[in-house]
């Protein structure tokens, strides 16, 4: 995990089996779910958006959901768990489900506790999406200055444009998310994990440490991790080891997510 020049020091991870969704979560299937959380004891600081910029987002909308902080995602994904009959993996210190994404809720969430025994959907670690945009086969894994699937570093704007939207081929003049899945997959059949949004990762940011570790989660406290560039950012932003942070509080039409579950 890690590369030279880009995220230092490079270190050695090793991960338990999980799941990782092969598109970023769509307007469509936030708004699905969306409506069972509100009719089942949910509620949310932001109701999230699709599409171009302050253009009215539509309900069958396959852009993915973006305009939502990481403690909406995390919210969701308990909804989703719940909707789908899995157990709800983001809890209080006292074991209760969290359910409310507003800032009257913001002592339990952040303290969030990450139950990596229930087997809901969740957000991936940083470690783990930096695995899915980088594997290749066999434990064979791309340099960290590539976009994730690309044929070529991220300098190669040709290479990087067939597996990511970033502002050399996102169209003019508004820029925006694109409908997700509609660049080549990386080998392991996962769209968009360079390019159209960042998406929020588990962990807060941290330095990196040289020491082998098993299952990292970064820092209890700090800025909340974001992978993958974005329809607005540069070609070296889309290197599958790029990494910055934002406030979890904060939300963008840069930003979304996708999903992920503990095997």
């Amino acid at each position: 995990m890690g590369f030279e020049g880009v995220a230092t020091p490079e270190h050695k991870v090793t991960l338990s089996p999980f799941y990782i969704a092969k598109f970023e979560t769509t307007y469509k299937l936030w708004l699905e779910v969306k409506f069972f959380a509100s009719a089942n004891g949910y509620a949310f600081h932001l109701q999230g958006r699709a599409g171009t910029p302050w253009a009215p987002a539509m309900a069958g909308n396959n852009q993915p959901v973006t305009d939502i902080c990481v403690w909406d995602a995390l919210v969701w994904c308990n909804a989703y768990s719940e909707m789908e009959g899995f157990e709800p993996v983001y809890k209080t210190a006292d074991n209760a489900v969290i359910r409310d994404s507003r800032h009257s809720n913001a002592g339990n969430l952040q303290s969030a506790v990450f139950d990596r025994n229930a087997k809901g959907f969740r957000l991936p670690t940083e470690a783990e999406w930096e695995y899915a945009a980088r594997f290749r086969d066999k434990g064979d894994f791309a340099p960290g200055d590539f976009a994730s699937g690309a044929s070529a570093n991220s300098s190669d704007l040709k290479a990087t444009s067939e597996v990511a939207w970033f502002p050399f081929n996102s169209p003019a003049p508004n820029n925006h998310p694109q409908p997700v899945g509609s660049k080549k997959a990386n080998p392991l059949g996962l769209h968009d994990m360079s390019g159209n949004i960042y998406e929020w990762c588990w962990d807060r940011q941290d330095p990196y440490k040289a020491l082998p570790q098993k299952n990292p989660v970064g820092f209890k406290a700090g800025g909340q991790v974001l992978r993958g560039g974005s329809f607005g950012h540069s070609n070296n932003d889309l290197r599958s080891s790029h990494r910055i942070s934002s406030n979890p509080v904060n939300f963008s039409v840069n930003v979304g997510f996708r999903c992920a579950r503990s095997h």
